[in-house]
């Protein structure tokens, strides 16, 4: 996945979190707090280096500011709501308390914000989203870092579901591969087959392979035709794995018989796995390989 996709779901999940944020509190539940205030500390401290903590341990109700940077002298206030009244009461409780000495910067973050702050001290700023995220300045691992920092605060199937097409097409990704490729005559490593077919298995039965950032989603999500083929794919790749384990032993190889059974059903999930692409537009088609 390059960097233009990872940065466009880092957006969607931070609008979908921020959405959420927005009902709960709508509704006066206000119990997102906290997990806000942890949620922001980590990712200011992904996005912009800083070493944030929270001002409220080991004290409680500490004045103004819920996170600080002490050494880079940075204070920032999470709040789910930030209007022109948060910001002005903020800002004089941080004057009263002369926290000037200790910070030159006061920051807010909050999921709803006022777009054009009127009251903003010369000391103070309001972060937008892409000020928060600061994707501009990541590289691809710090990029995969937050994506999967955000993923971790609210499940992604929870409020999106890709669509059928685009989930078969990853899918199709994992099973299009020398374990289904490759005829059994030119099989390089079993162990590698048997890995790879319980992939195929995991794309289709949970959305995901295990290990690895490739995600669709859970057989019981897709609607029907998708569904049979998929169960189809399953059944195939079951039955391939299990005649391999039956016949694999001890000799690393197999039987002239257990390869033809292996080829059978490799033959009969390509020709249905092609013929389901070529009736429901997708393009890409399996091609199976004697060595030849």
């Amino acid at each position: 996945m390059d960097e233009i996709v990872v940065k466009e779901r880092i957006v969607d999940r931070m609008s979908i979190l921020e959405s959420h944020v927005s009902g709960r509190v709508a509704h006066g539940l206000t119990d997102v707090t906290s997990a806000l205030e942890v949620l922001y500390r980590e990712v200011l401290n992904l996005t912009r280096g800083w070493n944030l903590a929270s001002t409220n341990f080991p004290s409680r109700n500490f004045p103004a500011v819920d996170l600080h940077d002490v050494g880079r002298r940075v204070a920032v206030q999470v709040t789910a709501t930030c209007d022109n009244k948060k910001i002005v009461q903020t800002q004089d409780t941080f004057t009263r308390h002369g926290l000037s000495a200790r910070y030159d910067s006061l920051i807010f973050v909050g999921v709803k914000s006022v777009k054009s702050p009127k009251q903003l001290a010369p000391w103070a700023q309001l972060f937008t989203q892409s000020q928060l995220l600061n994707l501009e300045n990541l590289d691809l691992a710090q990029l995969w870092a937050l994506d999967d920092r955000l993923a971790k605060s609210i499940s992604w199937d929870r409020f999106t579901q890709e669509s059928d097409r685009h989930c078969f097409d990853v899918v199709l990704g994992v099973l299009d591969r020398d374990a289904i490729r490759h005829m059994t005559q030119v099989e390089g490593n079993f162990g590698d087959m048997l890995d790879a077919l319980r992939q195929i298995k995991q794309v289709i039965n949970e959305g995901r392979v295990k290990g690895t950032r490739i995600q669709a989603k859970a057989l019981s999500l897709y609607d029907t035709p998708y569904v049979q083929i998929l169960e189809d794919i399953d059944t195939h790749v079951g039955r391939m794995a299990s005649i391999v384990k039956r016949n694999l032993e001890p000799y690393n190889f197999l039987p002239h018989s257990a390869a033809a059974e292996v080829d059978q059903e490799r033959l009969e999930l390509v020709e249905e796995v092609n013929k389901f692409c070529a009736a429901h537009g997708h393009d890409r088609r399996i091609h199976t390989w004697t060595g030849r």
